[in-house]
């Protein structure tokens, strides 16, 4: 079982050395991660097809819809405070995000039906039904994930997603080859629920609790109920695809949309592991308003020297590696990557730092709106484009609304007590974006040559860093 720290009795070297602990473990669940979920959906993509992957996309957008309100939501203000919570703090939140989970369970299974008519696909009801009793599960694991973050177990927490993601792709793919392919779905759907929040009770038990005062939870709902707010917009923004192109374009044109959204997911796992452990971080460095400027300019420009390269190459040379991989059914994924690259070069490096040192920084509320003003604007824009460039509408909308909206998320970050550097930033933005353009329209032995100049200029430009960089692993490891 973890162990609570007192934050004030902490100094900055032990914060390092803790979110070290938590880096490293980290980097470990991000790679389980990032291999059991390309291989099971290389395997189920396989044998659902586009069509049946859009259905599936569509109830799986409930599931990822708990994960950020119970995830990031009402249990987050346990990372959040500066003393140790205590066992009343911790009994309010669990309520709170109990009532959350059972709230959110009665609308998923209002809507279920009527969103089945709405796709025209009567397999949706099930996989619906299931989703949100696996998103009621998932509200009973929050708080105790929530404390084992807030003292950097991400050994523990690492365990218990790696567990999640395997267990679903595992019992989806031996009930599909069966022949039962919905049942298989549903059925792994719910156990991904159950399973990993059995464990996470076993590893941080915590007392369930079911009532509450409302006077007694002003300071929980104040920050939980906005970052459940900031869940739900981003789950919104996350659903677009969902919402817009299933009914302008079709399942199939669906189906490819999301592959390519859920590739690049996968593939960014450095900026999901920075905004996991960024908030934790953050949070206890705070009250050191130098350190804090520090860590949150090192992480940018960690991220841009890491991921921009990696970004050009895994979308620049996509018509090669993707009908290799996912077949022919597939072929036109490659110019879905690369549409989609320049708002994934933004959001990678930018969105996986300012998000958490916002929210550690009391600037909840300003990220609210921004959040609703990049999400009006990617529907918007998705509702434009996808009636006449189908999948490559939406893929267009989301660059667009990226580019559109980060002069906005600089600008509400500025009252913050730390000063942005900028200029190792943008310029492998600036370099990676020239570099995806040349690539684009390259063929045979010019991507080859292309390719070998532009790693041998990162290599180049950022071999200190990149010493430093492998010396920290080392050190982490």
């Amino acid at each position: 079982m973890s162990t609570l720290v007192e934050p004030d009795a902490v100094v900055i070297e032990d914060i390092k050395r803790l979110a070290g602990r938590g880096a490293s473990a980290m980097v470990t669940r991000q790679s389980l991660g990032i291999a059991i979920n390309l291989l099971g959906t290389i395997a189920l993509s396989r044998l659902l097809g586009p069509a049946m992957w859009g259905i599936f996309a569509i109830a799986q957008v409930v599931y990822m819809t708990s994960r950020e309100i119970f995830g990031r939501g009402i249990s987050s203000y346990l990372i959040k405070q500066v003393a140790v919570p205590s066992p009343e703090d911790i009994r309010k939140t669990f309520a709170l995000q109990h009532l959350a989970g059972l709230i959110f369970l009665a609308i998923i299974t209002a809507m279920a039906r009527p969103a089945a008519a709405w796709y025209g696909h009567a397999d949706l009801f099930p996989l619906i039904l299931a989703s949100g009793f696996a998103s009621y599960l998932y509200s009973w694991r929050g708080v105790s994930i929530s404390l084992m973050e807030r003292t950097f177990d991400y050994i523990h927490v690492g365990t218990i997603e790696v567990l999640e993601a395997a267990t679903f792709y595992l019992i989806a793919a031996m009930v599909a080859l069966s022949g039962h392919i919905i049942a298989g779905l549903a059925i792994a759907t719910v156990l991904r629920g159950l399973i990993p929040t059995i464990l996470a009770f076993l590893l941080m038990p915590v007392r369930p609790a079911f009532f509450f005062r409302l006077r007694s939870t002003s300071a929980v709902a104040d920050f939980g109920f906005f970052m459940a707010a900031s869940s739900l917009v981003n789950v919104a923004l996350l659903s677009v695809p969902v919402i817009f192109v299933g009914k302008l374009a079709g399942a199939e044109a669906l189906g490819l949309a999301q592959m390519a959204f859920a590739l690049y997911g996968n593939f960014l796992f450095a900026t999901a592991a920075v905004l996991r452990l960024g908030f934790s971080t953050y949070s206890r460095l705070v009250i050191f308003p130098g350190q804090l400027e520090n860590s949150v300019n090192q992480h940018l420009e960690m991220l841009a020297v890491a991921l921009v390269p990696a970004i050009v190459l895994f979308a620049g040379l996509g018509r090669i590696w993707t009908p290799l991989i996912f077949g022919t059914k597939w072929h036109c994924l490659s110019p879905l990557l690369l549409a989609l690259a320049p708002g994934y070069l933004l959001a990678s490096v930018f969105w996986g730092v300012l998000n958490p040192a916002l929210l550690a920084t009391g600037r909840h509320r300003p990220l609210l709106l921004w959040l609703a003003g990049i999400t009006v604007t990617y529907s918007a824009l998705t509702w434009l484009l996808t009636p006449r460039y189908s999948e490559m509408g939406v893929a267009a909308a989301f660059s667009l609304s990226q580019i559109i909206l980060l002069p906005p998320l600089f600008w509400i970050f500025r009252p913050t007590c730390v000063r942005l550097r900028h200029k190792i930033t943008f310029r492998e933005l600036f370099v990676g974006a020239a570099f995806l353009g040349v690539l684009t329209y390259a063929r045979g032995a010019v991507t080859l040559l292309v390719t070998g100049i532009f790693l041998g200029w990162w290599y180049w430009r950022n071999r200190t860093s990149l010493f430093e960089m492998r010396a920290a692993l080392v050190d982490l490891w």
